[in-house]
């Protein structure tokens, strides 16, 4: 029986509505080796010591084609999960589909920063009272502390 939830990140408490995603760019390097250091001995052997922590690192686009009223509500989950009292690190909790443990990591309390993200305009529609802005995708990631 598979693990799998239905949902591929949860912010706080907060599912991560798939419907913003594109499926296709969602890209996981789960449990990533830090290598403290490598060296060579005098018989060109090398040598590794690699830290036991991992860092996990998810990325993705969202669907094209947003409005101004989508990407209000995919920033709403993101801010209201901001888990530091100084909001400019972005860092909050998550829990994420690891394709590597097939199952669940974090959950809930392995903490990601988001880098800064890039918006691009697609079109505006302007006709007075439904006046809307559509967004090309989005790309949206969470590298963990």
């Amino acid at each position: 029986m598979s693990n799998f939830r239905g949902y591929l990140l949860k912010l706080g408490d907060t599912i991560f509505p798939n419907k913003y995603i594109a499926y296709e760019s969602f890209k996981s390097t789960p449990n990533q080796r830090l290598e403290i250091e490598a060296y060579r001995d005098a018989n060109a052997l090398l040598h590794r010591v690699a830290s036991k922590n991992t860092k996990s690192k998810l990325e993705f686009n969202t669907i094209g084609g947003l409005n101004l009223s989508q990407k209000e509500e995919i920033f709403s989950i993101i801010n209201n999960n901001i888990t530091t009292v100084n909001k400019i690190e972005r860092r909050c909790k998550i829990e994420y589909w690891n394709d590597e443990i097939s199952n669940y990591a974090g959950n809930g309390n392995d903490e990601f920063y988001i880098p800064d993200i890039e918006y691009t305009i697609q079109s505006i529609k302007d006709d007075g009272y439904n006046s809307d802005i559509i967004y090309k995708p989005i790309r949206i990631a969470f590298i963990q502390y």
